[in-house]
């Protein structure tokens, strides 16, 4: 707690030493910002303090005042996505990321939370497109297969519903992984069912439910014999819909 408040410190003293900072407005030549980078860097990093302290709503305001004196600052961006998203603002969090992603399009890990945080806003074509891009960048990566693959078979929006694709993705998560993941054969057993290959399914299932015990994983154990007797009964898996889905940005 000490370094921390000598952190704080020693940052408030570098506010103080900037030149004082113009009326409130938008900065032109007239009235502009006489030093904006420091001041932004500053801001920043009492955000960042803030973030190791876990004082996620206190960090919004010297976040939000980064991005505002530095548009393009990459960083900050996705700093504010993530304390959005932890403080269960995912539509704020998804404005903010997208502006990361306007910056850096190319970061799998923000395509990543995008994705996941369209999924639980009830927008799985969103979710789609962001996984998609994430896979083109990193076509191995198994949690990127799992999730795609996950969304393609249990999504409750038909269109968004693609069996046979879900099945190759998780296929392929699980080959990568030496079906050593319960969660993954989890994913492959609902694409299996979504394509109607029930007998696939509940043995991938039972495969999963083995290996989620002994991997002392009671809770996915659980998950996926309620999900077998499903498949025993020739029904596939659907997520549970979202209510006033969001739309894209």
């Amino acid at each position: 707690l000490g370094r921390f408040a000598e952190a704080r410190e020693h940052i408030q003293l570098g506010l103080q030493s900037l030149p004082p900072q113009p009326p409130a407005g938008p900065r032109t030549p007239a009235n502009p910002d006489p030093a904006p980078t420091d001041r932004a860097e500053l801001l920043f990093q009492s955000a960042a303090v803030l973030v190791v302290e876990r004082r996620f709503a206190e960090a919004l305001e010297p976040l939000r005042q980064t991005v505002a004196l530095a548009p393009d600052h990459p960083v900050a961006w996705r700093q504010l996505a993530i304390c959005l998203g932890l403080l269960g603002r995912d539509t704020d969090a998804v404005a903010a990321r997208q502006q990361a992603l306007r910056i850096n399009p190319y970061d799998v890990q923000q395509h990543q939370q995008q994705a996941l945080a369209f999924s639980r806003l009830g927008n799985d074509a969103a979710a789609v497109e962001h996984y998609r891009f994430a896979l083109a960048l990193q076509r191995d990566n198994p949690v990127l297969l799992n999730n795609l693959a996950w969304l393609l078979a249990t999504s409750p929006r038909a269109e968004v519903r693609r069996g046979p694709e879900a099945v190759a993705l998780a296929e392929r998560a699980a080959e990568l992984t030496r079906r050593n993941e319960p969660v993954l054969l989890g994913t492959l057993a609902a694409a299996y069912a979504e394509a109607g290959q029930f007998d696939r399914a509940v043995a991938v299932a039972e495969e999963a439910i083995s290996k989620a015990h002994a991997a002392n994983q009671p809770d996915i154990a659980q998950r996926n014999q309620e999900l077998l007797d499903l498949y025993r009964a020739g029904q596939p898996c659907r997520a549970p819909a979202v209510q006033d889905p969001a739309p894209s940005p």
